[in-house]
């Protein structure tokens, strides 16, 4: 399952609280494939996320199309619907994207209890040079 153009996308065009957004909207179940607020509009959806189309016409959908790795991202987002058992392909992609949601939001701001990349680095590189 290929969804590095999904990352990329993501760190290039998500801001922490779209992302946020986006996660929520997820979870809630709302997010499918062939909605103005999917993976690539809620990118910079200039309503409340939806699962269903919103504007008719030109739409946010159209520009986000246009932002870097959006085409590659749309067709991995799209190829996260098949190869399970589900039925339900929007279902199927959610369960997989999820994951990768989480560890991007994870990734921006390491859970506290936890140290980050960088802190482990410093701790190693100070242990080394002791």
């Amino acid at each position: 399952m290929q969804t590095e153009n999904i990352v990329k996308f993501i760190r290039a065009n998500y801001s922490d609280e779209r992302l946020a957004a986006l996660i929520a909207h997820c979870e809630d179940g709302k997010l499918i494939y062939g909605s103005c607020c999917c993976l690539i509009g809620s990118a910079n959806a200039d309503h409340a996320l939806s699962a269903e189309w919103i504007t008719a016409g030109k739409t946010h959908y159209d520009d986000a199309r246009l932002l870097p790795y959006a085409i590659a991202a749309e067709r991995e987002f799209y190829n996260l619907g098949f190869g399970t058992d589900h039925d339900d392909y929007h279902s199927a992609r959610r369960e997989r994207l999820l994951p990768i949601l989480y560890a991007e939001r994870d990734r921006r701001n390491p859970p506290e209890d936890e140290p980050s990349r960088e802190e482990d680095e410093q701790c190693v590189r100070t242990t080394a040079a002791s």
